[in-house]
């Protein structure tokens, strides 16, 4: 996969204006949803990651995407992001190694956020240690149990 980010330089983030990160690993979720807006591939406002031009029909990209928010808040739209493992899997590609955490899991360590963000602008990007991992997105193996593919109506 293409590392993306790093040789990028951006001054602040577009969710909080912080400049010890970007967009990418933002966690300040909505207090309503538990979810990030925004798009993390182009540290903007303007735009969401489902309708992001860089990576719309780019399918690594977006399995980068997923990874990149490895014990996470998820950005919105919330659960695309199984549709696109899925998709991925189908198609010959190894699911992330980790996986965004659900609104529900998210909206449970409100009050934890600004904590674990400052430790994530201190040990960098790639290290996600100390971060709580999501029993419901432990694993693709439980992601699959737990948000089954969408037969129709």
């Amino acid at each position: 996969m293409v590392k993306r980010f790093s040789g990028t330089k951006v001054s602040k983030c577009a969710g909080c204006g912080s400049p010890s990160h970007r967009l990418n690993i933002y966690m300040k979720a909505g207090l309503l949803d538990g979810l990030i807006k925004g798009c993390p591939w182009c540290n903007t406002l303007e735009h969401s990651l489902a309708n992001c031009p860089e990576t719309k029909h780019d399918l690594a990209m977006q399995l980068e995407g997923i990874q990149m928010r490895a014990n996470l808040p998820s950005f919105q739209p919330t659960q695309d992001w199984v549709h696109v493992v899925g998709v991925a899997v189908a198609n010959g590609h190894k699911p992330p190694n980790g996986f965004p955490w659900t609104t529900q899991f998210t909206k449970t360590l409100r009050g934890s956020l600004s904590l674990y963000q400052r430790g994530l602008d201190r040990v960098g990007f790639n290290n996600r240690k100390g971060l709580p991992i999501d029993p419901d997105t432990k694993d693709w193996e439980t992601v699959q149990r737990k948000f089954p593919p969408f037969e129709g109506y």
